[in-house]
């Protein structure tokens, strides 16, 4: 779940982030519990140290922790010392997948409250990634990290008129980087061979890229987008500015 045992970083899905069925406080302590996990995502922190990375009481994190249970995003286990007895909780935290979470949102929310509305580059179900990752060691380092940061700039990203547009540039780039391998036009090339080249790019593949996004009605903007990239350093004068 972290980028690292001594990371500063904690990575959770976005589908459990978002499922309208969790309350704040499951989704706090989810979270906090996230930050402690080790590479087989298991941890065994206090409540007290919950509560306070919460920032909620002990009550409500034992509270909390039940329904968590119940709900079957995480596994409790009773930890014991050499004599036998019990000293403290260990935790198996579930991914989105393994609690299998419905899908869909409630017809209502709590209150005046809404379900957020989707990206409107959000992709169908059968074009999405199945090959992202969100254990430890598939996790970008800090400087790989940094180097996605660094493209991201050299590409002029954040030139791009709407927040939309440069959520979905970004979200690309930084797939693509991070991908083991990537499938452009049914040839795949790996890990090494993309990154070498994705530190060609720049706003002229950029905006050739835009372009074709725009000019073109696609169901998956995403894949899509990925191939005009990558074939756009090929294609465009892609040197450095």
């Amino acid at each position: 779940m972290k980028l690292g045992d001594n990371a500063q970083f904690t990575m959770i899905e976005n589908k459990t982030i978002r499922n309208p069925k969790l309350t704040i406080y499951q989704k706090m302590v989810y979270i906090v519990l996230c930050s402690y996990t080790n590479g087989e995502n298991t941890c065994f922190p206090s409540y007290q140290t919950i509560a306070t990375g919460a920032g909620c009481s002990k009550r409500q994190v034992i509270k909390t922790m039940n329904e968590l249970v119940n709900m079957g995003l995480i596994i409790k286990h009773p930890k014991k010392s050499t004599n036998g007895d019990a000293t403290a909780n260990e935790y198996k935290i579930l991914l989105y997948d393994e609690y299998c979470a419905p899908p869909d949102a409630p017809s209502a929310l709590p209150g005046n409250e809404s379900p957020a509305p989707p990206d409107e580059y959000c992709a169908p179900e059968q074009y999405s990634d199945n090959n992202t990752y969100f254990l430890n060691n598939n996790h970008p380092s800090i400087t790989e990290a940094a180097e996605i940061e660094e493209i991201v700039k050299q590409c002029r990203i954040d030139e791009l008129y709407k927040e939309k547009d440069r959520r979905l540039f970004r979200q690309t780039i930084t797939d693509m980087f991070n991908a083991k391998e990537i499938t452009v036009c049914d040839n795949t090339y790996p890990q090494k061979e993309v990154r070498a080249n994705m530190r060609r790019l720049n706003y002229d593949v950029i905006c050739h890229a835009f372009d074709a996004l725009n000019s073109t009605v696609v169901t998956a903007p995403k894949k899509y987008l990925r191939s005009v990239i990558y074939n756009g350093i090929f294609e465009v004068d892609a040197d450095y500015p």
